[in-house]
Order: structure tokens, then sequence, then C-alpha cells
């Protein structure tokens, strides 16, 4: 059986790591990216080379509606949905007062709706088929859950993400 994943933010850094190995492993492999259609089209040309199934499409992960579509479509061309691995994140730093709102949706979008809607899409495919795993990726250190003057946004939204991993 062959299995199937979703990664978010595949083209480059930790994302990139996982693509080459699930795909080195015959996984087959979904993912969106935001504007780098030349890594994209280097994920696709991968793929391709190791004779796997890939589907790589221009999604803006703060775009939620998006989302759930991108899952239909990943499951329709797959048949199947394993892994989804919320991997996309942005380094979003300031202090508190000098935070703008737009700023501050863009990291909870991101860091953590994003993930949120996604794993409500794909939950209902993996309990139909028994199996199914989500992976989100966290911070580095536990110290920004305590709270550090610069990295509000980035510290509450990644906290945020580990209480619904947990709650998952």
């Amino acid at each position: 059986m062959n299995r199937s994943a979703i990664i978010t933010g595949a083209t480059r850094g930790i994302g990139k790591g996982i693509f080459d190995r699930l795909s080195g492993n015959g996984c087959h492999v979904a993912t969106i990216y935001h504007e780098d259609e030349s890594a994209a089209q280097g994920l696709r040309e991968k793929a391709k080379r190791l004779g796997i199934q890939c589907l790589v499409e221009r999604v803006d992960i703060r775009n939620l509606s998006a989302l759930t579509e991108f899952v239909g479509s990943v499951h329709h061309t797959f048949g199947r949905i394993d892994y989804l691995i919320n991997n996309v994140g942005i380094d979003s730093a300031g202090l508190v007062a000098d935070l703008s709102f737009e700023e501050w949706k863009q990291s909870q979008d991101i860091i953590l709706n994003g993930p949120f809607v996604l794993s409500k899409a794909v939950l209902p495919y993996m309990r139909q088929q028994k199996f199914g795993r989500i992976i989100n990726i966290g911070a580095s250190s536990k110290d920004y859950y305590k709270g550090a003057p610069e990295l509000a946004a980035f510290g509450i939204h990644k906290a945020a993400l580990m209480v619904l991993t947990n709650s998952i």
C-alpha cells in the first residue's frame, strides 16, 4: 500500500527535508507553496524521477477556504491521506506595543489557523481509513512558551498549536 502525505512549506528548510525523506521512501506527497515557483517545480521534477505522485499547488495558507479545497484535491488524486505535516511558519518578532493587528493575525493564520483547518479537513479521511498521523512542527525552544518580549505572536501561537496538537 502506498502512503501519501501533505506537507506544508515543503519548498525549503525543514519541509524540504521532510519531502526528501518521505518521497525517497516512496510516499506520494502533496504540498502548498506561497511564492517560489522554481522550488515548486524542483519538487515536481524530483517526484517524477522517483516515480511517485506529487501534487504541488500555489496556495496561501492564510486562504483558509482554499486549504479545505486542497485537501479534497489531494484525496481525489491519491485516494487517501496518511500524514499531515503542518510545517509552514513565519518569523514574527516585535514588542506587543509595536505589533499591528495585521501582523498578529498573519502569525495566527499561518502558525495556528492553517493547521487547524487542515487537520479538520484530513480527519474524516483518516478516520474512514482507520489510519493517519498529524504532525505539527512546534518551536525549537520551550522558552518561547514562557513568554518573551519580542516574540509574543510567535510564542503564543506556537503554544496554542501545541495545545491543539494535544487536543486532536
